[in-house]
This record gives structure tokens, sequence and C-alpha cells, in this order.
């Protein structure tokens, strides 16, 4: 395996996912009963033996840095290496910017230019901490160098996010990236994943030409200037992926989770999803509790009905509740004859007794982090 860098960016927050981004990015948001969409790229990344990773924040990270923490649960703890928690800074030398914080993908590598040049890396992989997919990086290596591309584009064929936040490429017959589309009015084919391997070096000149000719963006800006110069191939990932980009996205992609299908995609064994590690005392059913087709994290209390739903840790449903199509967040409590369908709760919500709530998969109802209903 040759030396790669890893660089995550995780300050994407999208407005439509409303309350559930308002204190953490869409990076930090708890998914499928015990993960951060966050740990699925980092996961990817570590399972390929990447041992040095940096993570590009900027707004609202105090959820992401309590959750990632020094490494350790991703074995990033180390001496030489490790993860890097890298702060909001800007080269500052563009229209765009004071130098307070990055506007966009290339301002925020131009900010950590002197973190990418002290690695002794060959390749370095650019990764979005949002895109929620597992992938083996190492096959991705493999294509690219097989293909002989300067820059390799992990891709999907089929659009899976929302147009207006997602960047699509045009191809020609020997499928080499001509085109670059942004700010699409439809979903197209050739989506990107927010995922490019390339030489560390080629990496480094792209950062250089972007201070030269003042350009913020990646995709949108450097790459669209060097279409003509650099071999840039797609690699099609066939596996499930997750775009959170608004609540019924966050929604329909946690509820996915019940598929057998694509649990065994997202969290396959043979390549296993890294969360942070807390210890609970296993879940408690009592005579009352009726549960079916639902996910249930550890340390919770069911005493009432839970149906088609995904509880995150110690969480209560008391005597009488019932959690129908949900998800429910770490500590929520669903008191005493509540009851709740198509419902998202965030963090330590309290539902109160004989309360009625119900949402639509199109438009479910969200209760933000420590509300009391």
């Amino acid at each position: 395996m040759k030396e790669i860098l890893g660089l995550i960016f995780a300050y994407s927050s999208f407005p439509r996912l409303g309350e559930l981004v308002s204190p953490r990015t869409a990076a930090s948001l708890p998914f499928g009963g015990r993960y951060r969409a966050i740990d699925f790229c980092l996961s990817n990344m570590v399972n390929a033996g990447i041992s040095d990773v940096g993570v590009i924040m900027r707004d609202s990270y105090q959820s992401l840095m309590d959750h990632l923490g020094g490494g350790k649960d991703w074995d990033l703890s180390r001496k030489n290496g490790g993860l890097f928690l890298l702060p909001p800074q800007s080269y500052g030398g563009n229209a765009y910017s004071r130098g307070e914080s990055f506007v966009a993908k290339l301002d925020a590598l131009s900010g950590v230019y002197k973190y990418i040049t002290a690695s002794s890396a060959e390749y370095v992989l650019l990764a979005d901490g949002d895109c929620i997919t597992n992938i083996r990086v190492n096959d991705v290596l493999a294509a690219h160098e097989k293909s002989g591309a300067d820059i390799t584009v992990v891709c999907s064929r089929m659009p899976i996010g929302e147009a207006e936040h997602s960047i699509y490429f045009t191809l020609d017959g020997s499928e080499r990236i001509r085109g670059v589309i942004a700010n699409a009015e439809t979903p197209q084919d050739n989506e990107s994943l927010g995922m490019f391997l390339m030489k560390k070096t080629l990496l480094e000149d792209l950062i250089k030409a972007g201070r030269e000719g003042d350009l913020v963006h990646f995709e949108r800006g450097i790459l669209r200037q060097r279409l003509d110069t650099l071999n840039m191939r797609p690699y099609f990932h066939p596996g499930y992926v997750a775009r959170l980009h608004t609540v019924a996205d966050y929604y329909r992609h946690n509820m996915a989770l019940l598929n057998e299908r694509v649990r065994d995609q997202l969290l396959d064994r043979s390549n296993p999803v890294r969360a942070r590690i807390r210890d609970a005392a296993p879940t408690y059913y009592s005579d009352t509790a009726k549960v079916s087709g639902s996910l249930i994290a550890s340390g919770c209390r069911i005493e009432g009905t839970v149906e088609n739903s995904i509880l995150f840790r110690n969480v209560h449903v008391a005597p009488g509740a019932v959690v129908r199509n949900c998800i429910v967040m770490q500590d929520g409590r669903i008191c005493q004859n509540a009851q709740l369908d198509t419902v998202v709760l965030d963090k330590r919500v309290t539902v109160r007794a004989a309360r009625v709530l119900t949402g639509s998969p199109a438009s479910p109802y969200i209760i933000g982090k420590g509300s009391v209903v």
C-alpha cells in the first residue's frame, strides 16, 4: 500500500437540513443508531491503512471535536501522524476572503497548505465527510494506477443528492472527464461523491495555481480550468451511497438501514465502520415491550411499542408509548401513552405523556436537540 494522506472536508451544512444542523455540521450528523456521518469516510481511510488524516473544519465544529477526540477509536492516536483537526483558516490572499475563514474547498486547501507539504505521503485522498458510503480505497488506488489518470474522481453513475448541492461530470468516449456541471437545475448522471485521489505534488501545484488565479472553488474552479491538460477519470462506486442534503434525505437514508441489503452494504463487516466507543448496559425489554423491524442501540429501556424505527443509545420508551417509523437519537425520553409516527427526535428530547406527533416521509416531524414537547 502506497502512503496516502487523507483530508476530510467536514464543514458543510445544508439549509434544508433545518434544525438537525443548527448545533452541528452535516458530517457530524448522528446516523444509523450509533454512528456519525464522518465515521464512514474516516473508516474507509483507516481500513486502507491510511494513518495520517486531517479533518478540515469551519463552523459549528464543537460536536465534531467531541466525537473525534484524539482519534483513538479509529486507531489514529499516534506519536507520528494520526488524526489532526485542522482549524478554519483561509489563505486570505484572494478577493473573496479576509483571511479569517475559508470560502470554499480550494480556499480551505490553501489554508492548510503547510500541513499538506509537511506530509511525506506520495498520494492524497480528498473526501467529503458528509457522504455516507462503504468503499475500499485500495480498489480506487488500483484503478487510478491502472488507468494512468492524473486525478481519479469517485462517482456514482446515477444521481443521488440534491442537484443544487451536487457536482456532475461529462465524459468522452474513453470515459475521460471533459466537463464539470455545478448548480444544475435537475439531477444528472455521473455525480461526484466528493472523493479525489491524486499525487500530493499535483495537489500542491493546483493549490498554488488557485492562489495565482484567485480561485476558491476546487471542482468548478481549478479542475474546470484544467480539463484539457489533466487526465481526470471517474471511478464508479457500485455500492449504496447516502447524501444528506435535506431532512427527507436524512430520514430516508436512515430508514433504508432497516433493509438488510442496504445494511450489508453500508456496514460490511469485511470493511468495518468504526465509531466512538461508549460503554453501556444491554438494552432492557420489559414484559410490556413490543418491538418489530427496528434497530435498537445499547443502553435503551423499552417498555412500550417500537415498530420500524431506529433508536440510538439510552432511549427510554415508557409503558403505553408507541414509536412507529421514527428516528430517536441518544437519551430520548418517550413518556407514557405518547404516540409518535414518522418523527425525528434529536439528542436529549423528552416527549411528554399522551402527546401525539405525526409527520410524513417527505416531511418528517423534527424536534430539536434538548427540547421538551
